[in-house]
């Protein structure tokens, strides 16, 4: 039966060829973001006054413009200098905007304007709907370049309010905090915590494993060496230096996983 009276949303456009079709897919393909920043004359002139404030692109900026960056200053004693010549190598300044030529000459944009590409990737209502944060950050990233970018990213996102209310958890609920009950013993309990990056001393020992008891308050540092500190290597350190002295403690709490306190 022909569907003589069609609304608009059944109604198929049989007067357009595949071909035709394929160019309207391919036109409305826009990136959002050029369409509503980029091609702003307006913005384009912010960041290119932004990045002679900029802390991160101000330094690299002076330099090209300088014509620094083709004068060898390797011998020179400056190290700023130094460190600003070999960063200024990954750009190129073309129509007074900086461009990170490492990443494929994307646009570099400064520290007050990058909230600007993040909302319109984002919160905009026709390229962003608050996606993730790798969906954000591929799509920032795809034509923008700033340090740590994906950080900024993520924080925004975290920060993002309609998410929070709208977007469910799909992790399980925390539980609530229990209590651990008060020894009435010495050494009934003991608590275990790594104190770890710290300078390596005599034996390669870059770590202190810290045993306390809750009742009396007493401590016992034992040092490790924290790339060989597994569950096996720690119950044998732990044995010969609190165990042979004061006893096996009927319960221990330590900050590490399940994995590591089974196999201890």
């Amino acid at each position: 039966m022909a569907n003589i009276v069609a609304d608009a949303l059944s109604r198929i456009a049989y007067t357009q060829t595949p071909e035709t079709l394929q160019t309207i897919a391919e036109t409305s393909l826009v990136n959002v973001v050029q369409l509503r920043i980029s091609a702003s004359q307006e913005w384009l002139q912010d960041i290119q006054k932004e990045c002679t404030q900029d802390i991160t692109f101000a330094p690299i900026l002076e330099h090209i413009q300088s014509s620094g960056i083709g004068r060898d200053i390797t011998a020179t004693n400056d190290k700023r200098s130094r460190r600003i010549w070999e960063r200024a190598k990954g750009y190129i300044l073309r129509d007074g905007l900086l461009f990170h030529r490492a990443s494929g000459e994307k646009l570099c944009i400064p520290r007050v304007l990058q909230a600007d590409v993040i909302r319109e990737a984002h919160d905009a209502i026709l390229g962003g709907g608050h996606v993730g944060v790798e969906k954000t950050a591929a799509a920032v990233a795809s034509r923008y370049h700033w340090p740590r970018q994906t950080d900024t990213v993520a924080e925004w996102v975290a920060g993002c309010d309609v998410c929070h209310r709208v977007k469910h958890k799909n992790a399980r609920p925390y539980g609530l905090l229990q209590t651990l009950p008060i020894p009435t013993e010495r050494a009934e309990r003991v608590n275990i915590d790594f104190i770890t990056k710290l300078p390596a001393g005599e034996g390669g020992y870059d770590a202190v494993a810290t045993i306390i008891d809750p009742l009396t308050k007493r401590a016992r540092w034992i040092p490790v060496r924290e790339a060989e500190l597994t569950a096996e290597s720690f119950a044998e350190v732990f044995v010969a230096g609190y165990v042979r002295n004061r006893g096996l403690p009927l319960s221990i709490v330590s900050d590490r996983d399940t994995k590591f306190t089974s196999k201890f």
